[in-house]
């Protein structure tokens, strides 16, 4: 029992010198001084001078170190600007408010570092007219605008602009950019600022003296002529944007050029009705509907307002009005004599030709219509499928009777179908090509004898359009009947019936 005792003795003792120990070396540590923060010794701010452009972000870097010149980092940085209405500063990113001189000021721990900072205008990489090209009539004005434009491309403000012409004779500019026509020519006006340029390209036409017109029912006016290659537009107003009218001419020369392509032909001069050897179309107050054009001779008429919303539409929405190429084909009409026997035949080929070529002009030019159009194209496709569904409609009928079915109400008139039906045939059988090759055949047809004759006359030139034989075709799907004398010819010139 003594021997329990004593070894629990000594282990209790043993215990308490351990804890001592612990204790001591706790305290011991507890006690260590920590070691010194590195203080900073210097501040360098990299660049200490630098030339910022207006606007336009620039970063200076603090470099902080300690007496060896050992580099510290993550020290806490204070920025300030001695001008911040000319430039301030973030966290080291210096922007350029207004021009002229501040001091960039970083601290840190006590240590200071300045740069200079000169703020300069952006320098002028470009410049621009914004309108590089003007057509105008001679005696007229025009006010040009420039923009001198940074190396991003963004429009620089305040920045001085000089103009000049190439040419005064032609045209001459004012120091604010109004370019006033003088003469017949071209000249380039050009603005600059600093040492960037930019041009326009400045057309001046001589003003077409005004011209006394008698209308096709011999009323007597005084118009302006804007003159194409091959057609004159006669007009009321003199102040009209010369740049729209060389637009509105220029088409019209193109669907001139198109007819007479299709064609080989060009309509008979009308000693009344045109204008320097050239195609008249005048604007008048009235004529023989909205617009009327003379039947295989030049001239044609059309009322003040149906003008007015072309030139409108034209000038605001870039969108034309196939009505005027709908005259032109009546100009272009050479055909009565192969494809209309006046005796018992009701339908006005003349105008399903006019309404026809009217849309193949315009595709041909690629020009951009107003939407009434396509809904007017689309209305002679309708007429062509509503008699292809109709099995008791034939093609005499409609010939002899000028009507075509109508699904929806009175019959249509027949020169739709006659439209209706070359505007799919076209798309089947060779699209521009077809129409060229058909009108060229129906030109060199025979002068009809009969009723029978004439669709015989349209057959051929058919097949001679599609450079086959589609006498099967017109038989069968358009319920056409071909003599024999012209299926034979059919067979004869393109082969068997596809």
């Amino acid at each position: 029992m003594t021997y329990l005792n004593n070894y629990k003795r000594m282990a209790v003792a043993a215990l308490i010198g351990a804890a001592a120990v612990f204790a001591s070396c706790e305290k011991k540590q507890e006690a260590a001084p920590k070691p010194p923060m590195v203080r900073v010794h210097s501040v360098v701010l990299q660049p200490d001078t630098a030339t910022l452009r207006l606007g336009t972000p620039r970063t200076l870097v603090a470099v902080v170190r300690d007496s060896i010149g050992q580099e510290l980092l993550a020290r806490p940085l204070t920025w300030t600007t001695s001008d911040a209405g000319v430039a301030g500063v973030d966290r080291g990113v210096v922007t350029g408010q207004a021009l002229g001189t501040a001091t960039i000021t970083v601290s840190c721990e006590g240590k200071v570092a300045r740069a200079t900072v000169w703020v300069k205008p952006v320098v002028v990489a470009s410049v621009r007219i914004l309108t590089d090209s003007v057509r105008i009539n001679s005696g007229l004005t025009v006010q040009l605008q420039a923009v001198a434009l940074d190396a991003a491309g963004r429009p620089l403000t305040g920045r001085p602009i000089t103009w000049q012409s190439s040419s005064g004779a032609t045209a001459t500019v004012s120091g604010s950019g109004l370019v006033t026509a003088a003469g017949a020519g071209t000249a380039t006006i050009t603005a600059t600022s600093g040492t960037r340029s930019g041009s326009a390209h400045v057309r001046v036409y001589a003003r077409l003296p005004l011209y006394n017109y008698v209308s096709f029912q011999n009323v007597a006016s005084v118009l302006q002529p804007w003159a194409g290659q091959r057609v004159v537009l006669l007009t009321p107003e003199q102040n009209l944007d010369p740049r729209i009218m060389q637009r509105i001419v220029g088409s019209l020369d193109g669907g001139y050029d198109y007819y007479r392509q299709v064609t080989g032909r060009e309509p008979a001069r009308h000693p009344t009705y045109t204008y320097q050897g050239k195609a008249t179309i005048a604007s008048v107050a009235q004529t023989c509907g909205g617009a009327c054009g003379q039947l295989g001779y030049t001239g044609i008429e059309m009322i003040h307002p149906w003008v007015t919303e072309l030139y409108d539409d034209v000038r605001l929405r870039g969108q034309h009005h196939a009505t005027f190429f709908y005259e032109l084909g009546r100009n272009f009409w050479f055909y009565s004599p192969q494809l209309y026997y006046s005796s018992g035949m009701r339908m006005d080929v003349a105008t399903g030709y006019a309404e026809l070529m009217k849309h193949m002009a315009t595709d041909y030019l690629r020009l951009p219509l107003r939407p009434l159009e396509a809904s007017m194209r689309q209305g002679l496709d309708n007429v062509a499928a509503t008699y292809l569904n109709t099995p008791g409609w034939d093609w005499s009928r409609a010939v002899t009777t000028g009507e075509a079915p109508n699904a929806s109400g009175s019959p249509h008139a027949s020169h739709l179908l006659f439209a209706g039906m070359l505007l799919r045939l076209q798309s089947q059988y060779g699209r521009h090509l077809f129409m060229e090759r058909f009108w060229q055949e129906a030109g060199r047809r025979t002068q009809t004898t009969s009723v029978q004759h004439a669709i015989d006359n349209l057959a051929l030139a058919t097949c001679a359009g599609a450079n086959a034989n589609l006498t099967r075709v017109l038989s069968t799907q358009w319920r056409m009947v071909v003599s024999g004398g012209a299926q034979a010819e059919a067979q004869t010139r393109f082969g068997n019936p596809i």
